[in-house]
């Protein structure tokens, strides 16, 4: 099978005249309401795809090479910027790489994206573009990812849980330089129905504003969600004592009625966390 180029599939374009008025077919072919519709119009009629050219992408992903796509079921480097039509992701979105403002310079290139997976690494994004590419998010993965407000100030990890109905997976790594935990983030949590079912919530490099009794409360009342927690530097003594009165509490207890959480601290004796771990695995 021979794909036509650019100037081949053009060619054969020929001015449609519609039983509608031009501007309800304008209207149309300007807000598709999803992409299987979008899908059924562009193969009716070349004019919807002159109009609005939309290209679907299953998943778009950065590497050090560049931007690959799949579209189907095999992954192609994609010249991004150097194609006119708009992108429209169905399934997976992840910034790896590049500048931390990759994310955030790629946005205009979108039409819409309705990626249920959202992986970011070392970006810095609006609180706007947060909505833009995350309202169908059902798992995230943010590693050193810095939120702001319109006004540069940082958006708290409370308030990116909250605007995303339809996750169920959250992996956060926080940034020291950026705070987006403090110590009321864990009983804002707490407030969010969504929070609440999760099924995996993991953050690592926990600062110690984390506030552990609010957390312990949601621990021994948690029966849905595997939770992992990994804190980060420093840690003061008394945080720490703290932390391993609760993890001597979990392994000497032979029956939870919880979800028994993973947790590692620097400090931590290998002994005990091989115990929670065993602990952790077998529920």
């Amino acid at each position: 099978m021979v794909f036509p180029n650019r100037g081949q599939f053009y060619s054969t374009y020929r001015r449609q005249d519609f039983a509608f008025q031009d501007s309800i077919m304008h209207y149309i072919a300007k807000n598709p309401k999803s992409v299987k519709l979008y899908q059924k119009l562009v193969k009716s009629c070349k004019h919807f795809f002159l109009k609005n050219p939309i290209l679907i992408l299953y998943k778009l992903c950065s590497t050090s090479a560049g931007w690959e796509a799949r579209a189907e079921d095999d992954w192609k480097r994609l010249d991004i910027y150097n194609i006119s039509s708009k992108f429209w992701i169905t399934e997976g979105f992840y910034g790896f790489t590049g500048k931390n403002d990759l994310v955030s310079s790629l946005i205009p290139k979108l039409y819409k994206c309705d990626a249920k997976m959202l992986h970011l690494f070392d970006q810095i994004i609006t609180s706007d573009e947060l909505l833009f590419l995350a309202s169908n998010a059902e798992e995230i993965d943010f590693s050193e990812v810095v939120v702001k407000y319109a006004d540069g100030s940082v958006v708290p990890l409370e308030k990116v849980v909250e605007v995303l109905p339809k996750i169920k997976t959250i992996r956060y790594c926080c940034t020291p330089t950026s705070p987006s935990v403090t110590g009321k983030t864990f009983k804002e949590l707490m407030k969010i129905p969504h929070f609440m079912t999760l099924y995996s919530f993991k953050l690592w490099n926990v600062p110690e504003e984390f506030d552990l009794e609010s957390y312990y409360i949601y621990m021994k009342n948690n029966e849905r969600t595997k939770v992992k927690l990994e804190f980060g530097l420093p840690l003061s003594d008394g945080y720490k004592i703290r932390l391993n009165s609760i993890v001597d509490e979990i392994i000497a207890t032979q029956n939870h009625d919880y979800f028994v959480p993973w947790i590692r601290f620097d400090g931590m004796d290998d002994e005990k966390f091989d115990r929670l771990e065993s602990v952790f695995y077998q529920v």
